[in-house]
């Protein structure tokens, strides 16, 4: 039973500090990945891809000629960093909101 109390009296720093932690590695692992993906397509960030996508489509539109398979591509990519930035924008709220309480 004594090991059980010790459990529940952890200190709540301890604990802000590891979600802390925990959220500023999720959020570096997040921009490793979204960085792979635009360095891949050499574009800077998730609106260039957009744009580039939208091009891609009007060319098909407009029967023009285009790689399908591109095209195909660029929005897999596109779909895949799309939900790591909302993902990204979670964990910096998460992350904001712990900043918030620890300082009070």
């Amino acid at each position: 039973m004594n090991i059980l109390s010790n459990l529940i009296n952890v200190d709540d720093g301890t604990i802000a500090d590891s979600m802390k932690k925990v959220f500023e590695e999720e959020l570096k692992d997040i921009n490793k990945e979204l960085n792979e993906i635009y360095k891949e397509l050499k574009v800077k960030n998730i609106k260039e891809l957009q744009t580039i996508i939208s091009i891609e489509n009007n060319k098909k539109d407009k029967e023009e000629k285009i790689d399908l398979e591109k095209l195909e591509l660029l929005e897999n990519k596109y779909n895949i960093a799309k939900e790591l930035e909302q993902q990204k924008e979670k964990v910096q709220s998460y992350l904001r909101e712990l900043n918030l309480r620890t300082i009070k």
